[in-house]
């Protein structure tokens, strides 16, 4: 076998490797950045329920403030 053949025959095992080895690093990058964002939507929704229901606490508590200190009630 000649210096040659032996080069073609490594490279027609070694080429078919590198083109799998992008094409799986491509795949898995593009996984890896939809489930990071995934995840960010999912703390951020979760993030919102919470504001959302404190902020409607408040304002039922800020419409209790005014209906109190409403000067028809403070003088009777």
């Amino acid at each position: 076998m000649t210096t040659v053949q032996t080069i073609l025959e490594i490279l027609k095992y070694t080429i078919p490797a590198i083109i799998v080895l992008i094409a799986t690093s491509i795949i898995v990058r593009r996984f890896l950045v939809n489930e990071t964002e995934r995840k960010r939507l999912s703390i951020f929704k979760e993030g919102m329920d919470t504001t959302l229901r404190l902020r409607l606490q408040a304002y039922e508590r800020l419409a209790l403030y005014m209906e109190r200190i409403h000067p028809r009630v403070l003088i009777p």
